[in-house]
């Protein structure tokens, strides 16, 4: 009973200093990306001559929409430093034709997901800091995990002939990617104030991300947080 009782101080002497020393945010955000709507008409190699070909269509997805949460440790006077948690989600609808030949189904699938979540380590530099706000920029390592679009090179590195059964849903299973980004913003909170406002743009460079989906795109993002 004592021990849950030193536990509790302890806590509750946490929040009321972290916003001392640290700050927790919600933000939300938008991908400015677009996944271009397709329509391509291919063969298998390992499919009899004569086979007629396959077609794949797709509409357009972009500007996935999404949410997140992150955590700001200002413990030194010039560098902060941040861990950010977030997603965001757009879907497309796909139509999958294989060769008559095949025997297989067309295949007509909707809300396939055009989706990201995402970890982020930033260092941030208060470029002019001020009681009222602050303006700052950063950088730092991104981890990240996708969904694959579904599209020709998609199905060519999943499938071997059009024989086989596709389904889309199966190989848009997300893949884990790393990569780099960086960010610039601006911080407003005034000191009677226990909420801040944020706005910032953030840019990502992942590696091994699959065409068509962008290897490198810019979010803004729109954001609250209590603390520093």
């Amino acid at each position: 009973m004592r021990v849950g009782k030193h536990v509790a101080v302890v806590l509750g002497l946490l929040i009321v200093a972290m916003p001392s020393f640290a700050g927790i945010g919600i933000h939300v955000n938008m991908d400015q990306t677009t996944i271009p709507e397709a329509t391509n008409a291919f063969t298998f190699e390992g499919d009899p001559g004569g086979y007629a070909p396959t077609t794949l269509t797709r509409t357009e997805s972009g500007a996935p929409i999404g949410i997140g949460v992150d955590l700001t440790l200002n413990i030194l006077p010039i560098f902060d430093f941040q861990v950010s948690v977030e997603a965001a989600f757009a879907t497309y609808d796909a139509v999958f034709t294989p060769a008559p030949q095949s025997g297989q189904p067309v295949v007509s699938e909707e809300g396939l997901p055009y989706a990201r979540i995402g970890a982020d380590l930033s260092v941030l530099y208060n470029v002019f800091k001020m009681p009222v706000g602050r303006v700052f920029i950063g950088a730092g390592p991104s981890l990240g995990v996708f969904a694959p679009v579904f599209s020709e090179e998609l199905v060519l590195d999943n499938v071997q002939s059009a024989d086989e059964e596709v389904d889309p849903v199966d190989l848009v299973s997300t893949e884990f990617k790393f990569g780099f980004h960086i960010i610039a913003g601006v911080g407003i909170k005034p000191p009677v104030f226990p909420l801040g406002a944020r706005i910032y743009i953030k840019h990502y460079i992942m590696s091994g991300v699959d065409e068509p989906a962008p290897s490198s795109w810019t979010t803004l993002g729109l954001g609250v947080y209590l603390g520093g």
